[in-house]
């Protein structure tokens, strides 16, 4: 390991952060960082190794407050406790627990039967937005799976503000730790709790086709040990599918207005479609990075890493691995091994919701190429950066010319 620093919290790296992580990748592919006070990895090969090993466990998300003094972190503890009761801060046989649960809602058969869902949505959000400048962030990409994860959870419709707002608090838990930011993260945690009992309580009475109803089920076998457990999860579930689609669908298009050649092969072949989601999933996907603690130490070339030391695993970097995807930097909607990217993670911590979001993402694309003959980028996107390793669109104003 080499003894070059390399400063991963510059606010300013959002533009600049694939290039931070090539230099990681060919010249400190395992970099203890002091900043981040563990170990980053770089190289697809290690991070799809360690996510396939079944010796690591999720690092709690409520890390952040325990490092803060401690009147600060008693004033977060309902925040701390709600966060420990997510399927990924729940250990390896509670995380197994869970996800059983969870699976009977996320099959193949239940996703496709949102696929009208899906449209019917997008084409309400399509007929509200003025026909020429769209903000695409604010007015379509945070909006339409907020609309999909109310229906999954029996959230009435009208809600949708809510839904955003109660999950840009909760994403404010992974990229900040100021006492006051976390306060209203708090705030925002205990609101929605008020918000969803009673739906809890409904789906009690007359249980309905959706996940809510899944989980009381599952709590009434035993499954699910008790209703926090069932609100804690649905906090995770609001943020996991709005935030992470959301980011998807505008990084996506961004990518796909950057490269017209690569639009107008799409339109010419939409056949490729599901090709090229899996494609911007690995050239710019939702998240950068997750973190992993080790149960027991590990070595890799020839760095130790203690038992319990925090591991980030870069998806963003192995994605752009030129190990595994030639000219990586180049986004190629023909890409034959674009469905190698690691995006929605592999193994034991494979993400749930890898369908529904592939789903979300192709009936938008294929809904704005067909309705619209011309998508145009209005002015220069501001990316931010969110440590580490993820990064953003503060906005994304497009002009839309509808089809004849």
């Amino acid at each position: 390991m080499s003894a070059r620093t390399y400063d991963v919290l510059n606010p300013n790296l959002g533009p600049d952060l694939y290039a931070l992580l090539e230099r990681l990748r060919r010249d400190d592919p395992v970099h203890r960082s002091e900043q981040l006070r563990g170990v980053v990895l770089t190289r697809h090969a290690d991070v799809q190794g360690l996510l396939r090993d079944g010796k690591l466990i999720s690092a709690n998300a409520s890390a952040r407050i325990q490092r803060l003094p401690p009147e600060q972190r008693d004033s977060l503890a309902p925040l701390a406790a709600w966060v420990s009761r997510w399927i990924t801060c729940a250990g390896p046989e509670g995380h197994a627990r869970l996800q059983s649960v969870l699976g009977r809602y996320f099959t193949p058969r239940t996703v496709e039967s949102l696929r009208p869902v899906a449209q019917a949505n997008l084409d309400a959000l399509l007929a509200r937005v003025a026909p020429a400048e769209v903000e695409v962030i604010k007015e379509l990409t945070h909006p339409f799976p907020a609309t999909i994860i109310a229906h999954m959870l029996g959230i009435p419709p009208g809600n949708d503000e809510h839904i955003h707002g109660w999950s840009e608090n909760i994403t404010r838990l992974f990229t900040h730790n100021d006492h006051e930011q976390l306060l209203r993260t708090q705030s925002s945690v205990a609101e929605m709790l008020d918000f969803m009992r009673p739906l809890i309580a409904a789906r009690r009475e007359e249980p309905r086709d959706d996940l809510l109803s899944v989980l009381v089920k599952a709590q009434a076998e035993g499954l699910v040990v008790d209703e926090d457990e069932i609100l804690a999860n649905c906090g995770l579930l609001l943020f996991a599918g709005h935030e992470t689609t959301a980011r998807l669908l505008v990084h996506g298009l961004k990518a796909l207005l950057e490269h017209p050649e690569q639009l107008a092969a799409l339109r010419e072949q939409p056949s490729l479609r599901a090709n090229a989601i899996e494609e911007m999933l690995r050239f710019d996907g939702p998240a950068g990075t997750i973190v992993r603690i080790s149960l027991t130490p590990l070595t890799i070339d020839d760095v130790t890493i203690a038992a319990g030391e925090p591991v980030f695993l870069c998806l963003a970097a192995a994605n752009r691995d030129g190990a595994v995807f030639a000219e990586p930097d180049r986004f190629d909607i023909t890409r034959a091994n674009a469905r190698k990217n690691l995006a929605f993670g592999t193994g034991l911590f494979y993400c749930l919701g890898a369908a529904l979001a592939r789903m979300e993402a192709d009936v938008f694309f294929e809904t704005l190429l067909r309705r619209y003959s011309r998508i145009e980028a209005l002015d220069p996107s501001e990316w931010l950066y969110f440590p580490p390793f993820n990064r953003g669109l503060a906005r994304y104003r497009v002009r839309l010319t509808p089809a004849a």
